[in-house]
Order: structure tokens, then sequence, then C-alpha cells
């Protein structure tokens, strides 16, 4: 089976960080979190990381925009039908678990 789709639930420092290294790896991402405000502080942190990147020189513009448009969220655990491979990176909290 051939992995294209990657999820990943928790969109804290260490969820939003797993996501960005499969982004850069050329997956498609589905990022999941409790509510909109935790998934927007998590793709900040993607793009604030990427940002850096295109400022030093490692990557061009045209290839930011490219990952980040493999980057979608979601607050439903239903959306991840859809993804190949899943990692829980969620805080460690039994009742999240």
């Amino acid at each position: 089976m051939e992995i294209r789709r990657i999820g990943v639930v928790g969109a804290g420092q260490m969820g939003s960080g797993i996501a960005e290294v499969a982004l850069t790896s050329g997956f498609d991402v589905l990022m999941r979190d409790v509510t909109p405000e935790a998934i927007e502080r998590g793709r900040k942190r993607i793009s604030t990381d990427l940002d850096k990147r295109v400022q030093k020189g490692k990557m061009s513009l045209e290839e930011r925009d490219g990952i980040l448009k493999r980057l979608s969220t979601t607050t439903g655990l239903e959306d991840f039908k859809t993804c190949d491979f899943v990692i829980e990176a969620a805080v460690e909290q039994i009742s999240l678990k």
C-alpha cells in the first residue's frame, strides 16, 4: 500500500512538528485538534518554520506555498477515514486518548 495522506491527531508542538516533517517530505497531511484556535496555532507554527527556511534561502516561496497547500485541518475524527496512516500526538490526557 502506498502512503499518500498522513493524519496527525494533535496540533501542538509535537503534532505540528510531525505534520511539518510529513509535509516537507511530500505527503498530504490532515492535522486535527479539538478547537479551531489550537489548529490555527499549529498551522502558524508550521508556516513560521517554513518562512524561516525561505529567509535563509533553503526553500523558495513557491515551495513553501506548495507545502502549505498540502495541509488540511479538522476538529473531527471522522475525517481520518481518508488517511492512509495516522499518527497520534495528542496531549497526555487519558480522556483525550
